[in-house]
């Protein structure tokens, strides 16, 4: 019995350590990076998707749905400009965090430092530019 309860706790500490090596050898290899989608609609159809988005955001069908996507943030500090800017302006929002790769981010973070220091419209023209340019590739 004596034996059984060491080899059982020996697989076991061996096992461990292998997930553990192994575990570390993925994160160390796999580059990706979080951002920020801001969605301010959801809709059952096309055509209202279309009206409630005045041309400048991306609109995703999900086989039941068609959300509405109006920015992409990839620092902290364009997330918290823009949810100022929702909740000045009175418009309702959902922020979707998605993993991306590095490339992509760093594209995405050339934007972001330009909200950081944008004003209201300027952030309209921004945020149309990132949706047109990496929308398909985030959704």
């Amino acid at each position: 019995m004596k034996k059984m309860i060491i080899f059982v706790s020996s697989a076991i500490a061996l096992g461990l350590l292998v997930s553990y090596y192994y575990y570390n050898v993925i994160k160390n290899n796999i580059n990706v990076k979080v951002i920020s989608v801001f969605q301010t609609g959801v809709y059952s159809s096309f055509d209202e998707a279309l009206l409630a988005s005045d041309n400048k955001n991306k609109i995703f069908y999900d086989g039941k749905l068609y959300h509405v996507y109006d920015a992409i943030t990839s620092t902290k500090e364009a997330k918290a400009k823009m949810i100022n800017y929702y909740k000045e302006n009175n418009i309702d929002y959902y922020v979707k965090e998605k993993y991306v790769n590095t490339a992509l981010y760093d594209n995405i973070n050339k934007y972001s430092e330009l909200i950081n220091i944008s004003d209201d419209e300027s952030l309209k023209i921004i945020n149309k530019q990132i949706i047109e340019k990496y929308g398909d590739e985030i959704i």
